[in-house]
């Protein structure tokens, strides 16, 4: 009773691999002549019987496919290689964002934006040119709180002096402060 044939050349089969991938079992009955010439050129069995597997890449080592360029590369240089790479590499790129940030999409003020609230109460800091009427002590004090708030120590400045001389005159007049 003779085997099964050769895959390749129809002879008897003396070789037989089985392969389990992807959760399949994939049989390949070669000859001796046939295995011998196939499994010592090909690097894996499954390539030398002539079997197609997916083999998934491990995850980030996908390469963009406009400059080639790998996550691996991202990791150690600390910047893409094109802006393909932000798309190429977007699993790779939102799972390292959300390590550094708690959300993704930003909040707050971008920069360009005009900020003509805080440059209103910054006007309202500055002093006029003109004598205006002096200020009490507790406005100067608000204002001056304000100024370094809004981190315009020039203002907070000018408005910590006048506070002083406005106390240093209440002091020298008996008035207390």
């Amino acid at each position: 009773m003779e085997g099964p044939p050769c895959q390749r050349c129809g002879s008897a089969a003396t070789r037989f691999l089985k392969l389990v991938a992807g959760g399949q079992l994939a049989s390949v009955a070669l000859c001796a002549a046939c295995a011998g010439n196939s499994l010592l050129a090909a690097p894996l069995p499954a390539t030398a019987a002539g079997l197609a597997l997916a083999i998934p890449l491990p995850k980030g080592r996908g390469r963009c496919p406009a400059c080639g360029f790998r996550w691996a590369d991202f990791e150690r240089q600390q910047r893409l290689g094109c802006p393909s790479c932000y798309q190429a590499h977007a699993d790779d790129a939102l799972e390292l964002v959300a390590r550094h940030q708690p959300e993704l999409a930003h909040k707050g003020r971008r920069p360009g934006t005009p900020v003509a609230p805080l440059q209103r109460e910054l006007e309202g800091l500055r002093p006029a040119p003109a004598e205006p009427p002096r200020p009490d002590a507790a406005t100067l004090e608000s204002r001056l709180a304000a100024a370094v708030q809004a981190e315009d120590y020039e203002a907070a400045a000018r408005l910590r002096d006048a506070l002083a001389e406005l106390r240093r005159t209440r002091t020298g007049s008996g008035g207390n402060g």
